[in-house]
């Protein structure tokens, strides 16, 4: 149910099915102000399976982009198959990772694309260790991890010439995201406690900082230019909770329940925040937060009633845009079909606080046949 406060400002989302090439499973992973989406589409699904390296593949999955400024959605494939896309910047420049042959075997790279041109960054130790570009910001700076002999993870900075290293806590490490003042947000394992603990870290003037005090394990998966990093931390109740860090202060998302988990995937400017809580797989629901301290906005109130019968539910939000437009995932529990989305959002100039969501019903999805560029295979 939407939340009302005595100031409120009435929100409004158009929804859109990205829908798919055929298969049955696309992904929208991040929205840039432009309004351009990057994830992953599927031009079949339950094929025959592909063994390439030591990977097993059941679908043709693209990086792709797709532009709703066209009266019908646009979609762009912008890899060969087996390629996935995490986030692009403002200069329409993409990160994520492909399916890449080194000395006559397959593995998974850390690849970027821009402008027809791919290219694919270096493992940190040189072999066939998988690897992938999680973030980019408007500088072109690419942020990820990569596989080590050890079984770790470490997280790695490239500026488009140079691969480093981004300093550990002791154990594996994994880089998120980062902002346009390059300081870089994801987790670190802590190996100065007796169990190894999971900490939410940034990395900023070449330094790890951990965001969280105590022994909890706790998690940052984005960061906007207000340097405020969105997440999760597991409270004394085992469960994950939403959490933001702003600065010097840790605060935990208001969720439905205090039996429910939660997790912020993505902040923008703005200070609103996006993720998804949960009771389990089956019972899953994208929600939004206007304000760090809002209440936790179902946005299957968005999706129209027409479609709620057919079996969708929007279990995801993974990015939100400093327009306030949302991406996403949506399943269908008959189908099983998996297909991204994005919510547009109307009347959001000056928003503050919790504002009071109005349902807009939109029971047309995006057409099943999308025109598409191959931008290169």
């Amino acid at each position: 149910m939407p939340y009302k406060q005595e100031n409120y400002q009435v929100i409004k989302y158009t929804f859109l099915d990205l829908s798919t090439f055929g298969g049955h499973i696309s992904s929208a992973q991040a929205i840039n102000n432009a309004g351009k989406i990057i994830g992953t589409d599927s031009t079949m699904d339950f094929s025959p399976p592909q063994i390439k390296g030591n990977t097993l593949f059941f679908a043709a999955e693209f990086a792709t982009i797709w532009d709703t400024s066209y009266y019908v959605s646009k979609a762009t494939l912008i890899s060969g198959e087996n390629a996935s896309g995490n986030a692009m910047n403002m200069t329409g420049m993409v990160a994520g990772q492909s399916l890449t042959e080194v000395n006559g075997k397959y593995t998974m790279r850390a690849t970027v694309w821009q402008n027809g041109e791919t290219r694919i960054i270096d493992a940190l130790n040189g072999d066939l260790s998988p690897s992938t570009a999680s973030s980019v910001n408007d500088h072109g700076t690419v942020v990820g991890t990569s596989a080590l002999f050890t079984n770790k993870t470490q997280a790695f900075i490239w500026n488009g010439t140079e691969l480093s290293n981004l300093s550990t806590l002791g154990g594996s490490s994994n880089a998120t995201a980062i902002n346009n003042n390059e300081i870089a947000a994801g987790w670190a394992v802590d190996t100065s406690k007796i169990i190894g603990v999971t900490k939410a870290v940034i990395w900023k003037d070449g330094k790890i900082l951990s965001l969280s005090a105590g022994d909890y394990s706790s998690s940052a998966l984005d960061i906007n230019d207000n340097d405020v990093v969105a997440g999760s931390s597991t409270g004394s109740d085992n469960l994950s909770h939403a959490t933001v860090w702003d600065h010097d202060k840790e605060i935990t998302l208001k969720s439905f329940s205090d039996k429910t988990s939660s997790i912020a995937s993505a902040i923008n400017n703005k200070n609103q925040v996006v993720g998804y809580e949960y009771h389990n797989f089956f019972d899953t629901r994208a929600v939004l937060w206007n304000s760090v301290d809002g209440y936790a906005i179902d946005l299957n109130q968005y999706l129209d009633q027409s479609l709620r019968d057919e079996g969708w539910v929007l279990t995801t939000a993974s990015d939100i845009n400093d327009q306030g437009s949302i991406v996403g995932s949506a399943y269908n529990a008959r189908t099983h079909e998996v297909h991204g989305y994005v919510l547009t959002a109307e009347n959001l100039t000056g928003l503050t606080g919790t504002a009071q969501a109005e349902l807009v019903g939109i029971a047309t999805p995006a057409p099943q046949e999308a025109s598409a560029d191959i931008w290169s295979i």
